[in-house]
């Protein structure tokens, strides 16, 4: 997929910077807004992330859909371009990974475990007891288990066994 040349008339760029609050740092989005809180910009009929937008007019081209619009600034509502780069969605995960703005261990809404539970999960399996028997104590899916002893999951605690 080629990127295509952004026209951007006056009129949208002066609605779209109308929305702007200029900051000594950020350009802050006080346009609409999802539920999470992401800026919308409406351009050629589609929702837009402004942050795209912004930084397609510098650019001067629209970017390829599989291309991210990442933050330096990592202030979701930042449109300053100077604060944005083009990435994929590998480099935007290794960005946060980077800044430790992942969700991992105990800080993911979904984790059925604490850190100290998959220790003693690990030190049980060490010590000979099947994962099926340290699944159900701690009332998990023997899966759960499996992934942590095999290192798919909680990684950074448990290395694998395997």
């Amino acid at each position: 997929m080629t990127a295509k040349k952004v026209i951007m008339n006056d009129r949208v760029e002066r609605r779209f910077w109308a929305k702007v609050e200029k900051t000594d740092t950020c350009w802050l989005w006080k346009g609409a807004r999802s539920v999470a809180g992401h800026g919308r910009f409406r351009l050629d009929g589609k929702l837009e992330s402004p942050h795209r937008v912004s930084l397609e007019m510098a650019l001067g081209r629209r970017l390829a859909r599989s291309e991210i619009v990442c933050h330096r600034c990592d202030v979701r509502t930042c449109v300053n371009p100077a604060h944005l780069f083009v990435g994929t969605y590998v480099d935007n995960m290794q960005d946060a990974s980077r800044k430790d703005r992942t969700c991992f261990g105990e800080k993911n809404k979904q984790a059925k475990l604490t850190t100290e539970q998959v220790e003693h999960a690990l030190a049980r399996v060490r010590a000979g007891d099947s994962q099926y028997a340290v699944a159900k104590a701690l009332g998990v899916h023997k899966a759960t288990i499996w992934l942590i002893v095999h290192g798919k999951n909680w990684k950074r605690v448990s290395g694998a066994l395997s």
